[in-house]
């Protein structure tokens, strides 16, 4: 038997692990960047922080002013300090973790300034353009699905 024989599947196998390790991380890095929200309403930034985990925060508001010409602010939120703070630059997702297997990012927090109200969630993707967010309270299963799109133009 030759040594190219014994070797080649070693060889490949390394090859495959050390090419492998980029594609493995792209996948968790794909939900980085600016999406559209439902119906348009927002773009998101989402973005890997210094904890190691996923977050985002919105960067633009459609209706990001009032009639008075004031930033809209976290109106709906319980807690009389936090209201004071503006919707644009809000961190609203953290704590988001990809779990390969799954190929979902899941554990995190996501809170709804609509509402008012914080959720577990997670997200997962449904094509390089297209992201699957669920929010729930206690289980999935009593939830609500939202879906975003890449946003693909100039920076917001």
């Amino acid at each position: 038997m030759s040594a190219l024989r014994i070797l080649t599947p070693g060889l490949f196998g390394l090859c495959l692990f050390v090419f492998a390790q980029p594609l493995l991380a792209q996948d968790a890095n794909a939900l980085n960047g600016y999406w559209y929200t439902e119906d348009d309403k927002s773009i998101v930034k989402v973005f890997l922080n210094k904890a190691g985990t996923y977050s985002a925060k919105i960067v633009w508001l459609r209706d990001s002013l009032y009639e008075n010409g004031q930033p809209r602010l976290d109106d709906n939120n319980d807690d009389p300090e936090l209201q004071k703070r503006p919707l644009e630059g809000l961190v609203f997702m953290k704590g988001f973790k990809y779990d390969a297997g799954d190929k979902k990012w899941e554990g995190g927090e996501l809170y709804d300034p609509e509402s008012g109200n914080t959720y577990k969630g997670y997200m997962e993707m449904e094509s390089p353009t297209k992201v699957k967010l669920r929010g729930y309270v206690g289980v999935p299963m009593f939830g609500r699905t939202s879906y975003w799109r890449k946003h693909t133009g100039p920076r917001p």
